[in-house]
């Protein structure tokens, strides 16, 4: 596989404007330096050790390192797709497996992310509109904010 590929979760709902240009610049530092297989966007968690490894556009990053607890995340990240699925052929199962068992499989590429100490973040959102099956009422309150239209009747509702 080539490429870079952004991977995010249905749901979560942006709740802001994106950083493109350091999505862009994140891709081109993955795409230079074939050990990075991740770039996490969204710090949830980020690094353990804030030490800034670089710069862009205002948001500084840092490294995940090897046995750092969700090193392997479903969190907003750009991820180099054989890195990705050989964390998933290791692990398997569901997005928990992936989250618990992959922080710990040793495979090699390293993991970048936004630190949370960072002014600002690249990716924004609401992280998670539905929690085990029943919509949060932060989507309903973010849908109302940006004039989404839905009916409450027809969702289960977890608050």
């Amino acid at each position: 596989m080539t490429g870079i590929v952004l991977m995010i979760q249905d749901d979560f709902f942006p709740d802001s404007h994106w950083d493109i240009d350091f999505i862009e610049k994140a891709t081109i530092l993955m795409n230079k330096d074939a050990s990075i297989g991740c770039f996490r966007l969204y710090p949830c968690p980020g690094p353990e050790d804030e030490t800034q490894l670089g710069i862009f556009n205002g948001i500084t990053y840092g490294e995940i390192h090897k046995g750092e607890m969700y090193r392997a995340s479903c969190q907003v990240a750009l991820w180099r797709p054989e890195y990705l699925t050989s964390i998933l052929n290791k692990v398997g199962g569901t997005a928990g497996n992936f989250e618990i068992n992959g922080s710990s499989v040793d495979v090699p590429g390293r993991v970048l992310s936004v630190l949370r100490s960072s002014t600002k973040w690249p990716a924004s959102y609401l992280c998670s509109g539905i929690s085990r099956g029943f919509w949060n009422q932060a989507a309903f309150d973010l849908f109302t904010k940006e004039n989404i239209p839905y009916k409450h009747a027809e969702y289960n509702i977890f608050l």
